[in-house]
């Protein structure tokens, strides 16, 4: 005899409902687009730019020196600038933007099916991140130490 299973389908119900994933991938690429935006507003003098305070007291740069500049720079565009500005503060930011509309692509096209294929290896990305994260602020660091103005 066999088994019928039944699967929960959402076909006719509406949207998917949002996970947390997605969720968190908007406000990601949500909140890079918003620190564009700030940064260019304290580099033109809208908003205030108090500058790097580890510089102002070591006379060297910190990890995310650069980082103001990075993003402005890619707000107007200047991808090759925003690099030189601070490789990982460019990087990060563009990686938040894509993955934010990707995630919402899926959901809006896809209801979450290549999110949910991806999910085991996003763990396992995450898993790993606690060494190659701190290697690439290290990484990063030392580029800004060695080449920076």
């Amino acid at each position: 005899m066999a088994m019928i299973r039944r699967v929960a389908t959402n076909a006719g119900l509406g949207p998917a409902p949002r996970s947390s994933g997605v969720v968190a991938l908007c406000a990601a690429g949500a909140g890079a687009v918003l620190a564009t935006v700030v940064a260019r507003g304290m580099l033109d003098g809208r908003a205030v730019y108090p500058g790097c305070g580890f510089r102002w007291l070591t006379d060297h740069p910190c990890p995310a020196c650069g980082g103001t500049h990075a993003l402005a720079a890619l707000g107007s565009g200047e991808f090759a600038a925003a690099l030189g500005h601070n490789p990982l503060v460019a990087l990060v930011a563009l990686a938040c933007v894509v993955l934010a509309l990707g995630a919402a692509l899926d959901h809006r096209l896809n209801r979450g099916r290549w999110a949910a294929r991806l999910e085991p290896r996003g763990r396992a990305v995450l898993r790993r991140a606690r060494w190659w994260l701190p290697a690439a602020v290290v990484i990063n660091w030392a580029y800004l130490l060695g080449f920076a103005p």
